[in-house]
């Protein structure tokens, strides 16, 4: 598992708990229709907890495994994980993108006049998320990727938007729009994509969070918002919790999903939230490109002409 997408899920069922979510799971992950889902298994479950903002959630993983190719015999080996928090609310972190939702709902015995039973964790449209991206981008332009969020009145955790990696968007003309590398945030580069770009549709990277470092991720804001992530540079409090002298395969798979439900559950969760309550966060794209243009390309300009004896 060296990266992965994840979508994260919440299940509005208040009559299913995690117990019964996990027994209906492993039930009905037995009786799959064998044509919409060929040879269907499961290969591995393990049951952990991790500490969310000091509360521990209880999570199971499943490794499954499904035929993608017939003639070929590929099979495609994916995870679904089952979690609780401690309110009680129970969902899905799953790395299988597509038709995710639709085999959460088989899985759970649901049907489509279900439809809302499962939602996604992550609710606002793509405009909204469009916005926290610019935001993200915003903040790590101008020197502003200290962050703080408190929580329970007197506890605190410190956030760090330590690099942008890349950043993907979308033109009025549905034109995809790109950059990447390490001049990523290169001033002349920052507005020429946000003359061009509509909306942004991904953002890579790289953040620390309280005693996690190094943590690089990706949000791709599409029909609904999914998150990659690169495991190998993370160190911190995971790291220090499993003996990684080992260095077999089960030992990193079990830091792994430590990581992504991490990830998915408090990391990003917690980036919206700021973002959601920042005053400084309205009109974000058209602050980003005044001042890009206002003060740094002209004073650039300035220097240019100074140093080629331009009039």
């Amino acid at each position: 598992m060296s990266s992965s997408d994840f979508t994260v899920w919440k299940l509005k069922d208040r009559n299913k708990n995690y117990d019964s979510l996990k027994e209906n799971f492993e039930t009905n992950a037995k009786n799959l229709n064998e044509e919409k889902y060929p040879n269907f298994s499961i290969l591995e479950e393990n049951e952990d907890t991790i500490s969310i903002k000091g509360s521990d959630v209880k999570y199971t993983s499943y490794t499954c495994s499904i035929t993608v190719n017939y003639l070929i015999g590929a099979k495609s080996d994916f995870i679904l994980i089952i979690y609780k928090l401690k309110n009680d609310q129970v969902g899905f972190i799953i790395q299988k993108n597509s038709n995710a939702l639709s085999f959460l709902r088989t899985l759970c015995g649901y049907t489509k006049s279900d439809r809302k039973t499962i939602v996604s964790v992550f609710e606002q449209d793509s405009d909204y998320y469009g916005a926290f991206l610019f935001w993200i981008v915003s903040k790590i332009y101008n020197n502003e990727s200290n962050l703080t969020y408190d929580y329970d009145g007197d506890k605190s955790i410190n956030i760090e938007l330590a690099s942008l990696d890349s950043i993907k968007g979308r033109t009025n003309s549905l034109v995809k729009v790109s950059t990447s590398g390490n001049h990523v945030m290169n001033m002349l580069t920052t507005l020429s994509f946000l003359m061009e770009s509509e909306r942004l549709t991904e953002t890579s990277l790289n953040t620390s969070y309280g005693d996690h470092n190094n943590i690089a991720f990706s949000i791709k804001n599409g029909g609904n918002l999914s998150i990659g992530i690169t495991f190998e540079d993370y160190y911190g409090s995971f790291t220090k919790q499993i003996d990684l002298s080992k260095g077999n395969n089960e030992v990193y798979k079990i830091l792994h999903l430590k990581i992504a439900v991490f990830v998915c559950l408090e990391l990003l969760p917690t980036l919206i939230t700021i973002y959601a309550t920042d005053e400084d966060a309205e009109n974000v794209k058209k602050k980003l490109a005044k001042k890009v243009i206002n003060d740094d390309l002209s004073k650039k300009i300035e220097e240019l002409k100074d140093r080629y004896n331009i009039e």
